[in-house]
């Protein structure tokens, strides 16, 4: 009889102890998601990252961010709400491309400390410098604003005996009205004598 009860306490014990033990283990609080996610490749500058539990956590929970050169990415106070605990990154902090280490540590529900971590990747290409208008690229104004240099007629023998004869045509040409010129003078000046000698001639007679 006390053999069967001994047994049966055993047996109740270890069903105990089956049934207890995942219990606890359930209990306990676990990541459930995140922002950014576990592996995730982040390609645009990030503000906040928030990590969200099964179960409620406590105050006292944080979590830190580490690059894969060990530096540690500053962060503002931690704000808990609930199942969710976000950190915001200060201000004027950029993430630098390469991995990065979220560690956390947490106090649940069932008042037991928690740690875990996971990675991300940062990888965010270079902004491509904005292009101005052509009319404001200085290069290309300055191409514009210098205007060709006109072309300078070729001077050759030819040009040159064309206008070395035309300055011989335009020469003759004036010493013919000049010879026309001195011939008309000089008629006007013999009709003048001839006209005062017979003036004289008469007062004469």
């Amino acid at each position: 009889m006390i053999k069967k009860i001994g047994q049966q306490v055993i047996i109740g014990m270890l069903f105990a102890l089956v049934f207890a033990f995942p219990t606890t283990i359930f209990a306990h609080t676990q990541l459930e998601t995140s922002s950014p996610k576990e592996g995730e490749t982040v390609t645009t500058e990030l503000k906040d990252v928030s990590l969200q539990f099964n179960t409620n956590i406590e105050k006292l929970s944080s979590f830190k961010i580490i690059h894969e050169s060990k530096q540690e990415v500053p962060l503002d106070q931690t704000t808990i709400e609930g199942k969710t605990m976000t950190r915001h990154i200060m201000d004027g902090t950029a993430l630098e491309n390469g991995t990065y280490t979220i560690e956390w540590r947490i106090v649940g529900k069932d008042g037991h400390p928690i740690e875990g971590k996971y990675d991300f990747i940062v990888d965010i290409k270079a902004k491509e410098p904005v292009t101005e208008t052509n009319a404001n690229d200085p290069e290309i104004a300055d191409q514009e604003g210098v205007s060709e240099p006109e072309e300078t007629p070729e001077v050759t023998s030819e040009t040159a005996s064309g206008n070395q004869a035309n300055t011989e045509s335009d020469i003759n040409q004036t010493e013919k009205n000049n010879i026309w010129i001195y011939f008309v003078v000089g008629i006007v000046i013999i009709l003048i004598i001839a006209g005062v000698g017979r003036g004289m001639t008469r007062r004469k007679k």
